[in-house]
């Protein structure tokens, strides 16, 4: 099943500021600073999604989420995706 865009961004925010942090993610953290407009209830629910479909995963009941294996091979997809549209702009600049 493909992912829906705000199904990727919340991926990516939680494998990003996993990377960096090494704590796991809250859904309220998701909620503040993807800029989503969505409450942290529906970020939870999003979470279970993604869950079920094996990109994120929580270490103890109640605990933030982190990727997946198969989580931090999308993160790199989408991170090699944007490559060439960033280089272009930079070549423009």
């Amino acid at each position: 099943m493909a992912l829906t865009e705000r199904q990727r961004t919340i991926l990516n925010t939680v494998t990003a500021r996993y990377i960096g942090t090494g704590i796991p993610v809250s859904s309220k953290e998701v909620a503040t600073v993807t800029g989503l407009g969505v409450s942290s209830s529906t970020v939870r629910n999003e979470f279970a999604l993604l869950e079920e479909q094996g990109y994120l995963t929580h270490p103890h009941t109640s605990a933030g989420r982190i990727p997946t294996d198969l989580g931090y091979r999308e993160f790199v997809d989408y991170l090699m995706s944007e490559m060439p549209t960033r280089l272009e702009a930079s070549s423009k600049g």
